[in-house]
């Protein structure tokens, strides 16, 4: 190997290493804006965000079949303002918004249906 293609390939995983990078820390927005995104709306109905969990690959959720990759589903468990535990589907995001736009739909289990 000659001098020239060492540089080449410093040069090239270098650049691709920067990409990865950059990937990741998108990625790591996208979780955290989730994140946020639950605790605001708890915050705004008046809950007490006790547990929460993303949607398993194979999982069923109520909105499955009309949910984009961009629309993350997690499983919560809250407790509201008269003290009742409650569990519930929450999607976060559009499907042309991802998760930064401000969209909250919630499809709650029927043992603890809110009104």
């Amino acid at each position: 190997m000659d001098l020239q293609s060492g540089k080449e390939i410093i040069s090239h995983a270098g650049i691709a290493l920067a990409v990865i990078l950059v990937w990741l820390g998108i990625y790591w927005l996208g979780r955290l804006r989730e994140k946020s995104l639950l605790r605001n709306w708890a915050e705004k109905n008046r809950f007490h965000l006790l547990s929460f969990r993303q949607r398993r690959f194979f999982e069923p959720a109520p909105f499955a079949l009309l949910t984009s990759h961009r629309q993350p589903a997690y499983f919560v468990t809250i407790l509201d303002d008269q003290g009742k535990e409650r569990s519930a589907w929450v999607r976060l995001g559009t499907v042309w918004g991802s998760v930064w736009s401000s969209a909250v739909e919630v499809s709650w289990n029927k043992k603890t249906n809110i009104p």
